[in-house]
Order: C-alpha cells, then structure tokens, then sequence
C-alpha cells in the first residue's frame, strides 16, 4: 500500500511541476519589453483568467504572438473569445 501511495504522490508531483514549468515559461516570455502577464493584467483581467491564458499561450505560442500583435482596445476582444 505504501509503495502504491508513493508512485502516486510523485506522478503528481512530476505532473504538477510540468504545469508549473509551463506557466513560469510563459509569463517570463517577452515580446516588446512587456511580459504577457502584465499587459493582461493591465487590461483588467483576473488572476484567474491570466493563469488561464498563460496555459493556453504556453500550448500555442501562435496564439500569444497574435494577442501581442493586436493594439490594446482589440486584445481584451480577442482574449474573451480565443482564450478564455
């Protein structure tokens, strides 16, 4: 029983820290000197919806590119209806 909880626990752990990994990849990226998170929550976003979008810009960083590219009165547009 105790070996069955300790392979639990760790693939956990490992799947937890991929996620992880995920996420501060994608918030330390930056285009134009700003960093994603900041410009999302400059836009009026919750945390929970830029953790949101980090994990999906970190699964297709076309996506995030294309966000970055839009003037700011258009991102909030494109992040409610691709993203969220």
């Amino acid at each position: 029983m105790m070996r069955e909880l300790t392979y639990t626990l760790k693939y956990v752990f490992d799947e937890q820290g991929k996620r992880l990994d995920a996420f501060a990849q994608t918030m330390a990226n930056t285009h134009k000197e700003k960093k994603t998170g900041d410009v999302l929550s400059k836009l009026g976003f919750t945390y929970a919806e830029i953790v949101r979008c980090a994990l999906k810009f970190s699964a297709d960083p076309q996506l995030e590119k294309a966000f970055l590219s839009l003037g700011d009165s258009r991102k909030v547009g494109f992040v409610r209806e691709f993203v969220l």
